[in-house]
Parts: structure tokens; sequence; C-alpha cells
């Protein structure tokens, strides 16, 4: 009896660890070095990241319109807002990631 107890309870707790795992949804946002310009196949830092999450357990989808400089080498979900040359805001050049940011939000996927 308490085998089969024992071996009911690790069961629903390797059941609750394996469906325990929720989706983490990451918007990475930035410039050239959210982008991975000049990263090679690493996609900036998103490819490091990446590994370090999914090694940790957690299930990640990265959003956004870019899918740039992607890392080749990890299976990485290559979508980003990472614009090389763009700031916080629009007052240099018109380029504003602040602006952007409705737009960006509205598009991502419930």
């Amino acid at each position: 009896m308490k085998r089969l107890v024992f071996g009911l309870l690790f069961a629903s707790l390797f059941a609750t660890a394996v469906s325990a795992t929720p989706l983490l949804r990451i918007m990475p946002l930035g410039d050239s070095i959210t982008e991975g310009a000049g990263a090679g196949s690493t996609g900036g830092y998103r490819g490091p990241l990446w590994t370090l999450l999914a090694n940790a357990g957690y299930n990640v989808d990265y959003v956004g319109s870019n899918t740039t400089n992607q890392d080749k080498t990890n299976g990485m979900d290559p979508d980003h807002e990472g614009h090389g040359g763009w700031r916080l805001d629009g007052t240099y050049g018109g380029n504003g990631i602040f602006e952007k940011l409705p737009t960006w939000f509205s598009t991502i996927e419930s």
C-alpha cells in the first residue's frame, strides 16, 4: 500500500511539474544590441538569454515584429523589437521606441 501511495504521489508531482511550465512571453526591446548587430550568429544577448531560460526549464516565446539577426545555433525564437540606431524617444531623427510601444503591444496575440 505504501508503494502504491508513493507511486501515485510521485506520478502526481511529476505531472504537475511537467505541466507547470507556463509560456513566458518576452519582448526583447531596444536598439542594435537587441537586434543583434555585429553579434554573428548569437542574436546579441537574445541567444544566450534564450539558452539560459530554456536550460532552466522555461517555455520561452520571444515576441516582436522583427526577425533579423537570429541565432541559428540553438533554435531560438527569432522575434524581437531591436532597431539599430533607434533611441528611447523620437527626439533625434524620429525613430523613437517609446512612441512605437502601443502599436507593438497591440500586435501581440493573447
